[in-house]
């Protein structure tokens, strides 16, 4: 990718990103991750990036938890018809995120992850594949095919905090960040709920 074409793309992403369009910004990041001729992501790459995939699981998600509270009180007034339209609607935007996960996975294990030479770059990236590892169990239902995703993303955690706990100081904002996830995924995923709390301790 010529240089030209990297800055336009970004700074497309920018714009798109300044009117919450982030479905248009996702398309100008995903240009740019998939050349990997390119090298490593700039600081503001990353954030793009990040900014971008982050934003259209974010809503999902959160329209995924709201059809969810909106079931349960359907199923207090056992309104068959609705529960079923219901489950109908987020079964979609579940089979949604799963997708979403899958593609930042795939594009931050074969492409962005192996071209990443800075310390910082390596330890964000990383958790931010464990994070959408670990957004994808969220939806899975098969107990297999779970916990196989779940060894997957504590293996990427603790490869990002290895790299971090070695050459981040303990103030890092991205260290900071990947502590705070790691612990949430402890609790809430593992249900490891001391180890949560003495992980979290490290970042205070």
């Amino acid at each position: 990718m010529e240089s030209e074409k990297r800055r336009d793309l970004v700074y497309e992403a920018d714009i798109a990103e300044r009117v919450e369009r982030f479905e248009d910004m996702v398309v100008r990041m995903k240009d740019i991750a998939l050349d990997s001729s390119i090298g490593e992501m700039s600081v503001e790459e990353r954030r793009l990036f990040y900014t971008a995939y982050k934003s259209i699981i974010s809503s999902r998600r959160a329209s995924s938890r709201v059809l969810q509270d909106l079931k349960k009180k359907e199923q207090i007034k056992n309104n068959v018809e609705h529960i079923q339209k219901i489950e109908s609607y987020n079964q979609k935007i579940e089979l949604e995120i799963t997708s979403i996960c899958e593609d930042v996975v795939n594009l931050l294990t074969n492409h962005i992850i192996p071209v990443t030479i800075s310390d910082r770059g390596k330890v964000e990236f990383i958790k931010m594949k464990a994070d959408f590892l670990r957004y994808k169990i969220e939806y899975i239902t098969n107990e297999q095919e779970k916990r196989k995703e779940i060894e997957l993303a504590e293996e990427e955690y603790k490869k990002a905090m290895d790299i971090a706990e070695a050459t981040l100081e303990t103030t890092d904002s991205s260290r900071l960040g990947l502590i705070l996830n790691y612990s949430v995924f402890l609790y809430d995923i593992k249900n490891e709920r001391e180890e949560a709390r003495i992980l979290a301790k490290k970042g205070f």
